[in-house]
């Protein structure tokens, strides 16, 4: 099939989507890799909370106690607080990467659909090309009869 090879106009636009995709996969990945660093400090403060001495039998040693106690907590609850906000990052970043998927998604089924209609356009016009040659053929056998 002879003709013009098929140029989807929107190509650039179709790229600007592919690396919309590739940069949301990329921040998804580093919040992933940030929450799992989330994950393991909640995990060392609740665990350091869980081992804090509870104090000697002085009232000092009490008090320097409960204050370790307290810091500990507030470390705990800094973290779980950080990991929440990690989370909704993340499910932030999921919904920006499935839009990105979406976009990118709409213009290859244009393009798709473009490809198609311009493989049957050639099609045609090689079917209509190929049935002049055989009716020129046909007129030239009848002619010299």
């Amino acid at each position: 099939m002879a003709g013009r090879s098929f140029r989807f106009s929107l190509s650039p636009v179709l790229q600007l989507r592919e690396r919309a995709v590739d940069d949301s996969r990329e921040a998804l990945g580093l919040i992933r890799a940030d929450r799992r660093q989330a994950e393991s400090a909640l995990a060392e403060a609740t665990e350091a909370a869980h081992r804090a001495p509870t104090g000697g039998g002085t009232a000092h040693s009490l008090r320097a106690a409960a204050a370790h106690r307290s810091t500990l907590s507030r470390a705990r609850t800094d973290a779980e607080r950080a990991l929440d906000r990690l989370r909704e990052s993340e499910r932030q970043r999921q919904r920006q990467l499935a839009a990105a998927v979406r976009e990118r998604e709409a213009l290859a089924v244009l393009r798709d659909q473009a490809a198609d209609a311009h493989r049957a356009d050639a099609l045609r016009h090689e079917t209509a090309r190929l049935d002049d040659v055989a009716l020129a053929g046909r007129r030239a056998r009848t002619a010299s009869s």
